[in-house]
């Protein structure tokens, strides 16, 4: 009996560890220009990303035509960043430098249609060392929130959320369905981080921001595995086409207009 408990154990073990792999998904942008991939609704693709079959790159990008919100300056040592954006001086996630840094709003924000559906654009830019081990970098997560208030300064991403604090909505979860997800790229593809094209666009659902007003504040957190020697940012495009924000459907409105045209009715 003894050794039939351990087994049954193991094997228990075994099941529980294979399940929590299989949550995660890897997006690797590493390989080549034409790699993308989805996570939790997010298309990640390479900068370089051809917009058509002839492989013609956005010329945005090439014209660098994107503005900083979110700075971590250099350090010339290899290491795990992470942070917000904010307007508030002396940002709490020390990775973060106070210049570069800044607020942005919904209404700052451009995007595309790919397929039939609206995306905001966010551009992951990073200048590393080019070598072997230092061209590779991982976003770990990245998380969006909209507020109404200005300047939000925390370590606590809660805080974002909270009622009296943020007072703000989760608009993208990076690692909502609990696995360990990670987008891998090679700052090599970009042939020079600001010089050439940025590394990475993310690519965020509009429809995630159903109900946002154009003024609310936008805070995305993120964290960044291996960046290496030069300074690393977060950027939006200052051209582009400006994408519908979804107006939430008036279901708990016409219920409660139902129930009252039906009290109305009984009373008669």
């Amino acid at each position: 009996m003894k050794s039939t408990n351990t087994i049954l154990v193991f094997a228990v073990i075994v099941i529980a560890t294979v399940s929590f792999n299989v949550n995660a998904a890897i997006v690797d942008l590493a390989q080549n220009n034409t790699s993308e991939g989805t996570i939790n609704g997010a298309i990640f693709r390479n900068g370089s990303f051809p917009i058509d079959g002839a492989g013609t790159i956005d010329p945005r990008i090439t014209n660098q035509e994107a503005e900083g919100f979110l700075h971590f300056p250099s350090t010339g040592n290899t290491r795990d960043i992470s942070g917000h954006n904010t307007s508030a001086a002396n940002p709490l996630f020390t990775d973060v430098g106070d210049a570069g840094t800044d607020d942005i709003t919904v209404g700052m924000l451009t995007g595309k249609v790919i397929g039939t559906e609206w995306y905001f654009e966010i551009i992951v830019d990073t200048n590393e060392n080019n070598s072997d081990s230092g061209q590779i970098t991982y976003i770990d997560d990245m998380k969006i929130y909209t507020s109404p208030h200005p300047g939000i300064n925390t370590t606590n991403l809660n805080d974002f959320t909270t009622p009296g604090i943020g007072d703000g909505i989760l608009r993208y979860d990076f690692q909502a369905n609990g696995g360990d997800n990670q987008v891998i790229f090679n700052y090599e593809l970009a042939s020079g981080g600001y010089s050439s094209v940025y590394d990475v666009v993310a690519h965020i659902p509009v429809i995630n921001f159903t109900g946002a007003d154009v003024s609310d504040y936008v805070y995305v957190y993120i964290e960044l595995g291996n960046a290496s020697d030069g300074a690393d940012n977060l950027m939006y495009f200052t051209t582009g086409d400006y994408p519908p924000i979804p107006v939430p459907e008036p279901a708990a409105f016409a219920i409660f207009a139902s129930g009252a045209v039906f009290i109305t009715w009984k009373k008669r």
